[in-house]
């Protein structure tokens, strides 16, 4: 099964694409609510997929339960960044930000590097078909082509 951290656009995708193979999916509703998530589940194969950069505080507990389960962690920075790494976006703006983010990302503007993928996400597809929203996925993101292009940039997770 998998435990999506997140309960918006990130959950929507992750969640399409486990229906796609039949995995139950479920959302956490936060970070600090994985743990009892998984640990309420009665599966013993249990992939999460969290923003890693939020996560950190939550890794001691989580990983106590992998003497009962079978746990693997999926840690991207965060939903939007995994899109822009897609190639969905293969401008040189994108390319640069994306190998090195702490020159672009202005710490008096976002408090966290979550804020600014999303905001970036957000400005690069404004007016487009893929215009994102973080509290509804566009039905763009599950189009095949679009997925495809995400799905690439995932590890093998059985999905």
């Amino acid at each position: 099964m998998v435990v999506v951290e997140d309960s918006n656009s990130g959950f929507e995708f992750f969640n399409a694409l486990c229906k796609r193979s039949g995995i139950p999916c479920i959302s956490a509703g936060g970070k600090s609510n994985v743990y009892n998530a998984v640990l309420e589940r009665q599966e013993s194969n249990v992939l999460v997929i969290a923003d890693g950069a939020a996560f950190g505080p939550e890794m001691e507990l989580l990983t106590s339960l992998q003497r009962f389960k079978d746990i693997q962690l999926f840690l991207p920075e965060s939903f939007e960044w995994l899109v822009l790494q897609s190639g969905l976006f293969n401008d040189k703006q994108t390319r640069d930000m994306l190998a090195n983010p702490a020159a672009y990302i202005e710490s008096e503007s976002f408090f966290s590097w979550e804020q600014f993928f999303t905001h970036e996400l957000i400005e690069k597809t404004r007016g487009t078909h893929l215009a994102y929203d973080k509290s509804k996925l566009s039905s763009a993101y599950l189009d095949d082509h679009v997925s495809k292009k995400i799905e690439g940039r995932l590890p093998q997770l059985g999905l």
